[in-house]
């Protein structure tokens, strides 16, 4: 018989797999091997014959190893050759191919579903029903019905949910399922992804639903699962972040308890935000009296809980983040038991009343990624990250600020960590979408990312817990979350023009908040944190909440709070600025004797224990020998510094790792950083910049950076330090002394460095440039450098504050 005859007859055969027609199989294999014992000839004869050649189609899947076994009994030696054996092996896998595309037409066989004893007549294009409660495979065996169980439950696909997360879709089915004679399981979520996969039955639904083990069993059952479930399916759409999304010409806010339109809330919207967000809950908006309530007391905030320079910042954060497109971060930063916390959860509870400061949504103990994934999952929302302290080891800080720098450098870029599929295609990125408020205390380091956060000092008496408790309760009972209801609502139809007029707004607020000396992101920090005080001001007064007397006062003070931040933001960014603090670093290693400066010729310079030296005291009591301690970093020549730049940063190095920092840019941008500021000296003979010079010292020429003696004084390098600060200075155009620095005065001191007294005397000394506003004019004349500023605090303000 030839193959092709051979698989003509096997039609009837070679259907999937039966436990029935499996047993049949077995036989036949063994009566073929009782068969070869005898006549190896006559054995290949028969495999090639129909019903053999099924049974070892079938079984070279099932039982592999017995049909090996069969092979190499025919191909010991006798009459078969091993050309005869090989002709056998490929009619059987050409056997088991032809099965496998029986299999496939068998899907388009009609199936009826039948469910415990009722007979349902659904047609479908499904080999596959449910019988006593278990899905079965059907299938014809020489024209009779079979039926073989595939597992022992009932499962069907009821939802398939789109999530989308404003970037990516994923497809999740939801199924229901029910042991035979047993309990009814429980509805899972299962993605699609893993749907075919299986494993999602045991883990899901325990040790109840078994699966049969036969090979190809699961195929089945997925393909039967999907066929049972076809038309029967509810599909939904399930937002999984938070924030503006426009449906048609229609704006809506998603929140955790679903979305919030120009009309109201939206039954229809279903959401889905990571755990950590399901707290995120707003309240149907109010309206009239009971909105009114609800913005005063949000507005309640401002009222001497704490100074304007801590709680405007605080009270704008909600506010501003609903706006959308924050490039910056806010960081409240304060020893422990200033409330912090406390401060940062009446603004998170503006977005739930649930959000108190137990239940904050990040934590700086969290990875790094779970804190990205939910500042992407939290658009155009408040999300605080609680309690940055570092602590432990060196490398325990060290995580503390690396976490810390991207995350909130992230923040400032708006941009996400790059990533790549398993099929080597690139995920989209998925930067921050809202606005952290950070609290910690201490400030993550760095210029550069400090220039993307706002940090809020909280010192020790700021808070007046009195009014905190007040405040906690207005936001407990849910006030603060339906003024930020409203808020949206209120926004709601003029989000989309809002978004197209929003920059251009913060750029005009960009230029009017804009220093002389400033880094040139904080302008525009202050700008966007203007921009949210300039709407809830206009939303305020718009629902009544406030008059226009008192929404101006709000302005003003809200300005004059914003300006004083960017002061003090100025100070935090001069501390972490790379040229500044390898100055600090350097001179506090020749201040303390680990490193010194010598004289061009290597003896002890004058003033030598200005230097680095010590005195060593004689025995007989004559004069002391100077000594020098430490490194040899450079080397003293009139009003000039001879620094041996690699000695100098590999000194300032070191001591930076003992504070458990580090030195963030290398020697040559360091070097850089510091001619850009007037520092030292460049060379630029060569056509081109150096900022070393050669210059013979101890009898070699050595390569030095020059810079003058005035460097190493904190004052005159410009660092910001309490001291330089608060001293008085000389005003050599009129003999006059500048005021001391009030804490609350903006622009204190101006470009040339010198502000103003009336007479020099610090107890009736106002200082210049802040508060002009109440003073008659013919008195502006006895402040040096007088000038006057739009906003400034009442005369009753200034009076309390003095």
């Amino acid at each position: 018989m030839t193959i092709d005859s051979a698989l003509q007859t096997v039609t009837d055969w070679c259907r999937p797999s039966a436990k029935d027609f499996l047993a049949e199989a077995k036989k036949a294999l063994q009566s073929l091997s009782e068969q070869a014992k005898n006549d190896r000839a006559a054995a290949v004869d028969t495999a090639l014959k129909g019903p053999a050649l099924a049974a070892l189609a079938l079984l070279s899947k099932s039982s592999p190893g017995e049909v090996e076994t069969f092979y190499r009994l025919l191909a010991r030696q006798g009459k078969v050759t091993s050309k005869k054996v090989e002709g056998l092996r490929r009619a059987v896998r050409a056997a088991a191919a032809w099965r496998r595309e029986q299999q496939k037409a068998e899907a388009d066989a009609v199936a009826t579903e039948e469910d415990g004893e009722s007979e349902s007549k659904l047609r479908i294009r499904s080999g596959y029903i449910v019988k006593n409660g278990m899905i079965c495979h059907e299938f014809l065996v020489e024209n009779q019905r079979m039926v073989e169980p595939l597992c022992n439950f009932n499962a069907r696909i009821v939802e398939e949910s789109l999530h989308d997360d404003g970037i990516e879709h994923s497809t999740f089915f939801v199924l229901e399922g029910k042991v035979c004679a047993g309990p009814v399981l429980p509805k899972i979520e299962v993605p699609a992804s893993e749907f075919e996969k299986l494993t999602w039955v045991t883990t899901a639904w325990g040790s109840a639903p078994i699966i049969d083990a036969a090979r190809g069993v699961r195929d089945q059952l997925r393909a039967a699962i999907l066929h049972l479930s076809a038309g029967t399916v509810l599909k939904h759409t399930v937002y999984t972040h938070l924030g503006w999304r426009k449906d048609g010409d229609d704006w809506f806010y998603l929140h955790a308890g679903g979305a919030i339109s120009e009309d109201g809330p939206m039954q229809s919207v279903e959401t889905a935000p990571p755990e950590p967000l399901t707290k995120f809950v707003l309240p149907t908006p109010p309206t009239g009296e009971a909105l009114k309530v609800a913005v005063r007391a949000s507005l309640g905030l401002l009222s001497g809980l704490a100074p304007d320079r801590v709680v405007f910042p605080v009270f704008l954060a909600p506010y501003r983040a609903v706006l959308g497109d924050c490039d910056f971060s806010l960081h409240l930063v304060g020893p422990t038991g200033v409330f912090k916390s406390e401060l940062a959860a009446l603004a998170e509870q503006h977005h739930g009343s649930g959000l108190d400061a137990r239940n904050f949504p990040g934590s700086w103990s969290s990875t790094a990624n779970s804190l990205e994934g939910l500042a992407f999952a939290a658009k155009d929302a408040l999300l605080v990250v609680d309690d940055f302290a570092p602590g432990g080891s060196s490398s325990d800080v060290q995580r503390f600020h690396r976490e810390a720098d991207r995350l909130l450098r992230a923040q400032g870029n708006k941009s996400g960590r790059g990533r790549m599929r398993t099929d080597g295609t690139l995920r989209p990125p998925k930067p921050p979408r809202g606005l952290i408020l950070s609290t910690g205390e201490d400030v993550p380091r760095g210029s550069s990312l400090r220039s993307r956060m706002l940090v809020v000092e909280v010192s020790k008496g700021d808070v007046v817990s009195d009014h905190l408790t007040v405040c906690q309760r207005d936001a407990a009972v849910g006030l603060y979350a339906q003024a930020l209801a409203g808020f949206v609502r209120w926004l709601a139809p003029q989000y989309g023009e809002l978004c197209s007029r929003l920059r251009q707004e913060q750029v005009g607020l960009r230029e009017k908040a804009a220093k002389a000396e400033q880094h040139a992101r904080t302008p525009a920090l202050m700008a966007s944190m203007g921009i949210g005080l300039r709407y809830t001001v206009d939303f305020a007064v718009a629902v009544g909440a406030v008059s226009e007397e008192e929404a101006a006062d709000i302005s003003r003070r809200g300005w004059a709070a914003l300006r004083h931040a960017a002061e003090e933001q100025e100070a935090y960014i001069a501390t972490a600025e790379p040229a500044g603090y390898f100055l600090r670093l350097i001179s506090s290693a020749v201040a303390s004797g680990r490193a010194h400066l010598a004289s061009r010729t290597g003896g002890p310079p004058t003033d030598a224990g200005a230097w680095g030296w010590r005195t060593l005291e004689k025995v007989d009591g004559g004069d002391g020998v100077p000594m020098p301690q430490g490194r040899r970093i450079g080397w003293l020549d009139g009003e000039h510094i001879h620094l041996g730049s690699h000695a100098a940063f590999a000194e300032a190095q070191r001591l930076a790792v003992e504070q458990g920092e580090t030195l963030t840019t290398t020697l040559n941008t360091t070097l850089k950083r510091m001619h850009d500021r007037n520092l030292i000296q460049a060379d630029t003979s060569a056509g081109k910049i150096r900022y070393t010079f050669r210059r013979k010292l101890e009898g070699q020429t050595r390569s030095v950076v020059l810079l003058p003696l005035a460097a190493f004084n904190p004052a005159e390098r410009g660092d910001d330090d309490d001291e330089a600060a608060t001293t008085p200075h000389e005003d050599a155009s009129s003999g006059k002394k500048c005021a001391f620095a009030h804490s609350e005065c903006a622009n204190a001191h101006f470009q040339n460095g010198r502000c103003a007294s009336e007479n020099g005397e610090v107890e009736t000394t106002y200082v210049a440039n802040a508060h002009f506003a109440h003073f008659p004019e013919e008195e502006i004349d006895n402040y040096t450098h007088a000038r006057t500023l739009p906003i400034a605090p009442s005369k009753e303000a200034w009076s309390e504050e003095m």
